[in-house]
């Protein structure tokens, strides 16, 4: 079969290899895989992860953000896909954008073509976050949910992440929507020895380490990240802070800087780029605690691909009580719903670090049973060939 992706980033260079990427690579084996690509993407780094496929390229414009990245590029893209749709032999278009999904859909529909939307998160509410301006945000916002709905009814059949996702696009479609929630490859993402990964990261000297790994952004509350490490500083002189992962914006970098001297936290405080995936283990076994501090947005009601990677690396995960990680984590995670409430339960994992072994342990077989991403492909190829 002759599959072609339209992916919401680079899947190729990307700071965070996105969840098409992980399936992809499972799927290259038994099929063709035509991926369009963005160059000169703004998220995009030097590093090129491996993965067989037919590159879909055009020179591009660089951008700032995202959102105008792929205005100004859109006449590039569409008739990149163009091009292609009308040289090559597609069966099937698996499209997880909004811009790029919506010349898919409509070259799709033109020329007969099958069509999966991968609808990994919120859209409209993910493409609004980048704008601080309230007037703009509402804009893109009402701009995103149309191309969003027109992409949605006009796609043979969806593919979402989490029930409140899907609970959402029933609203707007009656077409099939499948379940099939982000996951982790196992073989990478597994345990090692504590004392062997804080000296390899040269964190020695820090306990314990809380650690928060991948974008620092807007749809992340890093300011509990910070006031926690304040809060526990007293008790633990020698806590860490380990924030490993992108900063997008400026404005940000300055206000995170800013709050760190303020709360008199420099010393606890490392903050690593972006590292390759089979480093990310590394980081997670070295801390004590790791900490996703999801805002309660409608893009985050999902199923985050770092709360999969801590488990599988048996290390306590701390999140919002938020309803969708208990329907998927149930009692495997450890919630919170304030600040004081975070410190509180913090202090009694730490305290009680050698009673909870055998549940992370229990966590580790529960991921690597239900949701590795070799069978999360399967499930997905399944769907496919339902078309």
């Amino acid at each position: 079969m002759n599959i072609l992706l339209v992916p919401p980033n680079d899947l190729i260079t990307n700071a965070l290899p996105n969840r098409l990427f992980h399936l992809a690579k499972y799927w290259t084996t038994r099929h063709r895989l035509y991926l369009l690509r963005y160059p000169n993407y703004p998220t995009s780094t030097n590093i090129e992860r491996q993965l067989e496929r037919i590159d879909i390229v055009y020179k591009a414009n660089p951008a700032k953000n995202p959102g105008t990245y792929y205005i100004k590029n859109a006449t590039r893209i569409k008739d990149a896909l163009k091009k292609t749709i009308e040289r090559e032999p597609i069966d099937v278009i698996i499209h997880a954008n909004i811009l790029p999904s919506y010349y898919a859909v409509k070259l799709a529909k033109k020329y007969k073509i099958k069509t999966i939307f991968d609808y990994l998160d919120h859209y409209p509410e993910s493409a609004a976050v980048y704008y601080k301006n309230h007037i703009a945000k509402k804009i893109v916002y009402t701009a995103v949910s149309l191309a969003t709905r027109y992409n949605l009814k006009n796609s043979d059949t969806t593919v979402t992440v989490s029930y409140t996702l899907k609970q959402i696009l029933e609203k707007y479609t009656k077409k099939p929507i499948h379940l099939i929630p982000n996951g982790v490859d196992t073989s990478i993402f597994k345990p090692h020895p504590k004392e062997v990964a804080k000296k390899t990261l040269a964190l020695e000297q820090h306990q314990p380490v809380l650690l928060y790994h991948g974008s620092i952004t807007e749809w992340i509350d890093y300011d509990i990240l910070l006031k926690t490490t304040a809060k526990l500083k007293p008790k633990h002189p020698n806590i860490l802070l380990l924030l490993v992962g992108k900063i997008y914006k400026e404005n940000e970098k300055a206000e995170i800087q800013q709050k760190i001297k303020q709360l008199n936290i420099e010393k606890n405080i490392l903050i690593h780029a972006p590292q390759p995936q089979e480093k990310i283990p590394l980081y997670i076994s070295a801390s004590d605690i790791v900490i996703a501090p999801f805002k309660n947005l409608n893009m985050n009601y999902g199923t985050p691909v770092k709360i999969f990677e801590s488990l599988s690396c048996q290390t306590p995960t701390f999140v919002p009580d938020i309803p969708e990680f208990r329907i998927w984590f149930g009692n495997y995670l450890e919630y919170y719903r304030s600040l004081d409430d975070l410190i509180t339960k913090i202090d009694y994992v730490l305290n009680q670090y050698d009673n909870i072994i055998y549940k992370l342990k229990q966590a580790r077989e529960y991921i690597k049973e239900n949701f590795d991403w070799e069978k999360l492909a399967d499930k997905y190829e399944n769907i496919i060939k339902l078309l």
